[in-house]
Order: structure tokens, then sequence, then C-alpha cells
């Protein structure tokens, strides 16, 4: 699961956990997300009020996302494991502009 609070999340459920911060070097696009997810086993993804870096990915590419739980002030979706894509070299590392 990727979260912004991973320590949180581990605790209360016990799943493996990431984050994944946006930098002034490093702006994630929906390309990376599912090479990054892919590459590293991640199946969820949980989208919080301040996520500014995935609420939009989401938004934007619902297609890749199924909402399995929400309530008013977090989501959390499935990776749709059919809409990831094999990762490459140009995939497997944010970007930096």
């Amino acid at each position: 699961i990727i979260f912004s609070h991973p320590r949180v999340m581990k605790l209360f459920t016990g799943a493996r956990t990431a984050v994944c911060y946006n930098t002034f070097e490093v702006h994630w696009d929906i390309d990376q997300l599912l090479a990054f997810a892919q590459e590293n086993e991640i199946s969820h993804l949980a989208v919080g009020p301040y996520n500014y870096i995935f609420r939009p990915i989401v938004s934007k590419n619902s297609q890749h996302f199924q909402t399995i739980y929400q309530n008013d002030t977090f989501a959390i979706h499935r990776i749709q494991q059919a809409a990831m894509q094999a990762p490459t070299a140009a995939t497997t590392s944010p970007k930096k502009p």
C-alpha cells in the first residue's frame, strides 16, 4: 500500500507499506506509478485529503484504479493489474525535470 503515513498503516494493518513524495527533482506520473507498483509488488494506493501527488493521477486515470473503500477523508484504490505495464529503464525511476 502506498500511503502518506506508512508506519501508521503498517501498525494497524500489518500490510507492507511505502510512501512516495514529489520533490523539486522528482515528479510522479501514471507511468511511473504503475511501473513502481509492479516492480515493488504494490497493489493498493491510499489517498488522503492532502495527497496532492496521487489525487490528480487517480482522477485523471481512473481506468487504472478500482476504489475499494472510501469515506469523507480517504479512499483506497486497488491498482488494476491488467492496466499495469512492464517496467522499463525509462519508467522505473521518477522523472527529473
